[in-house]
């Protein structure tokens, strides 16, 4: 419970609306963090409290405000291999690991994981940990990368070296999108899950849409005759 009686589920409601007034206007993530504290801190939700979801939900609006071209930034192109070693820094502001790879969807061609190495010591002993790329914000000015996360959540969905997970498998990367607090990159970009069933789906819009225009395309010529 917070001071003055507001409970998680509360602030979390409250940010949750705050963040939704606030994406419909575009802004600076530092603004809209600030705008979102200073309620959240008059709605009675503590400091620190206040601080850590402000700067998660900013985060996220601006995201969606660069995805959206509201907010102008100079352009990131960068070679695959300048990408691999670059600093991860976590929730705390330390380094939590590494980028070590990269995961692509070819359907699309949308990179949808970095893959952290964290923990050991020397490289000996290091986990690897699949994040979604959504997540890992590229800071430019230092050339790291940074994650709203702690390296427990990585723990959730580490594997060793040369035991890979299933890519294909829906579940899992519903569950490692959940670990993270992150939308499945099928949702996100609006295109068909991996796996079979992904598969499936994909054909059954595609007939779906061929119908659509099927008989759309009747419809016209029927018109044209009278």
């Amino acid at each position: 419970m917070t001071e003055a009686g507001v409970d998680q589920q509360q602030a979390q409601q409250e940010s949750q609306r705050l963040a939704q007034q606030l994406s419909q206007q575009p802004g600076e993530r530092e603004q809209i963090q600030q705008q979102i504290e200073q309620a959240l801190t008059q709605a009675g939700v503590e400091q620190e409290q206040a601080q850590q979801e402000s700067q998660r939900l900013a985060q996220r609006v601006h995201q969606q405000f660069q995805q959206a071209g509201l907010v102008e930034r100079e352009p990131r192109v960068y070679r695959y291999n300048e990408l691999l070693d670059f600093e991860v820094r976590g929730r705390d502001d330390q380094e939590i690991g590494q980028l070590q790879d990269l995961v692509i969807d070819t359907r699309e061609g949308r990179v949808i994981y970095g893959i952290l190495s964290y923990g050991g010591i020397l490289g000996i002993g290091e986990e690897l940990a699949p994040v979604p790329f959504q997540a890992l914000q590229f800071d430019e000015q230092e050339e790291r990368f940074t994650l709203d996360a702690t390296e427990e959540q990585l723990d959730q969905v580490a594997y060793q070296e040369g035991e890979e997970p299933d890519w294909q498998d829906q579940q899992w990367a519903m569950q490692t999108h959940q670990a993270f607090d992150e939308e499945p990159y099928w949702q996100v970009f609006g295109y068909a899950p991996p796996g079979e069933e992904g598969m499936q789906q994909q054909q059954q819009q595609q007939r779906e849409h061929q119908q659509r225009e099927q008989r759309e395309r009747q419809e016209r010529e029927e018109a044209e005759q009278y």
